[in-house]
């Protein structure tokens, strides 16, 4: 996965990123934490797959940003769940798609911490309440290598394959 967050309060964050992997890894263990059968955890560690490809757009902005491309006019967020289902179809855990909705209040959780340790400001001035996230421990920033490392072990543990082992 790409890094798309750079610039936090931390050093490492202005030299590296952040990764999308990371989040993804972060929000798939804490729906673990919290009792979540694999295959929840599965679909909280694709979320944002379609990210690896695409940039990471604010979802506020997802379904009013249009593209436009040779006379076809065509919303991100429609890309964006298009290239999603493709890449599950292809990984065949299609069924995950269906237990996205599971995903955001972790997924918020998540944002909300990696505010409070990555970003300049935490959530001061942001127009949605986030949720308190005083239990989550404190974020470090993987490298490129865990991150890869760390997303694609997580993968293999919670995929369909693994499932009766």
């Amino acid at each position: 996965f790409n890094g798309h967050t750079g610039g936090g309060t931390h050093a490492e964050a202005l030299d590296q990123g952040y990764s999308v992997a990371q989040h993804c890894c972060l929000v798939a263990q804490r729906m673990l934490d919290h009792g979540h059968m694999r295959e929840f955890a599965l679909a909280g560690l694709m979320h944002d797959a379609a990210e690896a490809y695409l940039p990471d757009v604010p979802a506020p902005y997802k379904g009013s940003l249009v593209i436009s491309h040779y006379g076809f006019v065509t919303r991100f967020s429609e890309i964006e769940d298009n290239l999603l289902s493709a890449i599950l179809s292809a990984l065949e855990i299609s069924y995950v798609e269906e237990l996205m909705p599971n995903v955001k209040p972790f997924d918020r959780q998540a944002v909300a911490a990696e505010a409070r340790d990555l970003m300049r400001g935490g959530t001061d001035g942001w127009e949605w309440t986030c949720p308190d996230v005083s239990d989550w421990p404190q974020i470090s920033i993987w490298d490129a290598f865990r991150s890869e490392t760390n997303f694609l072990k997580m993968f293999e543990e919670l995929s369909l394959k693994n499932l009766a082992g």
